[in-house]
């Protein structure tokens, strides 16, 4: 079950469709139409198809946390499901938040159909922000069948917790607790925020039980075309890739005044593309910075040229969020990672200390909010891409 699933292009399809092509199977997929809310990208539903068996996209307004919006793409997916025969010939139904409406979908079949294993997979941490604070959601409805069913086959520890909050995302994060086989982090602080949000300690060790490991999984090799020439055909010149958008809390705030700091001759070396699909905004703060020299704004890509130009690259930069009021370093790893570890291309990383992007190892690295750290890492760059130019020249 996977609400945004290729051809509609975001991290969460993207990974979903890196799943798949891992696990080599042949899958039935239930997804969302998404148009107008994502674009399409074509390119990664061609990397998925030789894997999907059928793929049922269902119709309706997509909204993020609407209950009439979950209980129509639940519904609809059962009533597609079960058009093309019994529900018994599944041994498994995967499902992957966010969006949320996919845990609500196996649920329902997990309900109706107890011998299917149910493996569910969390991207984040449902019921927290970025900076630790409650992520806030509806309120669960008062009546309503579709809803019934679910709590009804929950255990009642899981009912109690979703009394004590009664709200959207509680629900989310208790049905795969409660009733799924498998329960996927893709990190381990990542696991450790979500079991302590149960507030029961008891809950906690069944789930952690059932838990799992399981980090987002790299593009396959033959996905990753050879990479073309450089961006700059100047071969003094340092080329980072930066593929995203310029989050104020991802640290590129400070990249820019760490910019300003280089010394000239350092700072006439470097060149940082950000490939985007918010280019004018992004040029107007380049253009607001002073950094216009160093930062080009690129159009964001399609996933396969996006892999392919991403190893052209000298570094390619990936970043933490800024956190806070978590009882670890950092529950939030970026699924860039594993793209870019995919094109084999050097990772220059900006991180929160002790975080799991931290804990990668990558170098250069520096603190994600510290500008003199960030100007030594750009510093270190530049210098070690002008060794390989001159190591490549002697050869």
């Amino acid at each position: 079950m996977a609400y945004n699933f290729p051809p509609f292009a975001d991290a969460s399809a993207v990974t979903q469709a890196k799943r798949v092509a891992a696990e080599g199977r042949q899958v039935d997929v239930v997804s969302q139409d998404l148009t107008g809310l994502r674009r399409r990208d074509d390119t990664l539903l061609g990397l998925v198809s030789p894997f999907l068996d059928h793929h049922d996209t269902i119709s309706g307004r997509p909204q993020f946390l609407a209950w009439p919006s979950l209980r129509q793409f639940t519904t609809r997916g059962m009533r597609r499901l079960s058009a093309r025969g019994p529900l018994t010939r599944y041994a498994t139904v995967r499902s992957r938040s966010m969006w949320p409406h996919s845990h609500v979908l196996a649920a329902m079949v997990k309900v109706m159909h107890p011998h299917v294993e149910w493996l569910a997979e969390f991207s984040d941490p449902l019921l927290h922000r970025v900076d630790g604070s409650h992520r806030p959601s509806p309120a669960l409805p008062d009546d309503d069948a579709v809803l019934r069913r679910l709590l009804r086959s929950l255990p009642a520890p899981y009912r109690d917790f979703l009394h004590s909050g009664g709200e959207m995302l509680h629900l989310i994060q208790a049905l795969p607790f409660g009733l799924a086989d498998r329960l996927v982090f893709t990190n381990e602080q990542q696991r450790t925020v979500m079991l302590e949000d149960l507030g029961n300690d008891r809950m906690a060790t069944a789930a952690e039980a059932r838990s799992e490991i399981s980090p987002h999984p790299t593009p396959p090799a033959h996905w990753v075309a050879e990479p073309p020439s450089r961006p700059h055909t100047d071969q003094r010149l340092c080329c980072i890739g930066y593929f995203g958008t310029l989050y104020a809390n991802r640290g590129l705030g400070a990249v820019t005044e760490a910019i300003r700091l280089l010394p000239p001759e350092l700072r006439s070396r470097l060149r940082i593309d950000v490939h985007t699909e918010q280019r004018a905004r992004s040029y107007a703060q380049v253009q607001r910075c002073g950094v216009d020299d160093v930062i080009r704004i690129r159009s964001a890509l399609p996933y396969t040229q996006f892999l392919q130009e991403a190893g052209s690259y000298d570094h390619l930069l990936v970043t933490d969020t800024q956190t806070g009021g978590f009882s670890v370093a950092n529950p939030f790893l970026p699924s860039k990672v594993s793209d870019y570890e995919g094109t084999r291309a050097n990772v220059l990383s900006l991180v929160v200390p002790g975080s799991e992007l931290d804990r990668r190892g990558y170098r250069p690295s520096a603190q994600v909010d510290d500008v003199v750290s960030i100007r030594d890492a750009l510093a270190e760059a530049v210098g070690t891409s002008a060794d390989v130019s001159r190591s490549a020249a002697w050869t």
